[in-house]
């Protein structure tokens, strides 16, 4: 399962950013090739370390699922890492 923010509690009518279908597309097929690429990465690497830097909300980690011995940094803003915090599920 996918962790997400609770978009409901955003206090926030996202349907005023107008988001064109073709750009939920792309950048749904843009996050699938770079996990794609982090998976393979990680499963030749074993016990790299990856940075993923200005992460935002991403849920990259939780999608690619690193092996053990993989050591994993969500990297953003005190803001950003508080909310992070706040709205999603932590890596156990």
């Amino acid at each position: 399962m996918v962790p997400a923010a609770d978009t409901d509690s955003a206090d926030y009518d996202f349907r005023k950013l107008k988001v064109k279908p073709n750009l939920v597309v792309t950048t749904a097929l843009r996050a699938k090739k770079l996990d794609d690429v982090v998976r393979a990465y990680v499963a030749a690497h074993s016990g790299c370390v990856v940075l993923d830097l200005g992460c935002g909300l991403d849920t990259r980690m939780f999608r690619c699922e690193p092996p053990p011995g993989v050591d994993w940094y969500d990297i953003d803003f005190p803001e950003v890492v508080h909310l992070r915090a706040e709205h999603m599920l932590h890596r156990t």
